[in-house]
């Protein structure tokens, strides 16, 4: 982008940019996104526990609760087990959650 003005214009103008941009930055750091994400009929994960898994320091998202058909998980037990066809429910960075939801199924 070209700005073109007076000097002092232009020295306001950067600073409200600079304000936008470190703004924009700080909503990213501070904002979480929550998300569905299945577990392969045939995954590595099915009958591991979450404790197994070390599953934040892994995957860099917190599992939070698990849907397995018609029962929800909503207070994930670190001896739960993973099994084919769960669907976990996890909370991350907006990064960590897109690169999950393009791996899925786990």
């Amino acid at each position: 982008m070209l700005l073109m003005g007076h000097p002092t214009e232009l020295k306001d103008a950067e600073s409200m940019l600079n304000q936008l941009e470190m703004q924009t930055d700080a909503e990213d750091t501070d904002r979480f996104e929550i998300a569905e994400i299945k577990v392969a009929e045939d995954s590595e994960l099915s009958g591991k526990t979450v404790a197994d898994l070390h599953f934040r320091q892994h995957f860099g998202a917190t599992l939070v609760g698990i849907r397995r058909g018609q029962e929800q998980i909503t207070t994930v037990n670190p001896e739960e087990h993973l099994l084919g066809g769960d669907c976990l429910i996890i909370i991350g960075k907006p990064g960590v959650v897109q690169e999950l939801k393009k791996q899925a199924p786990l």
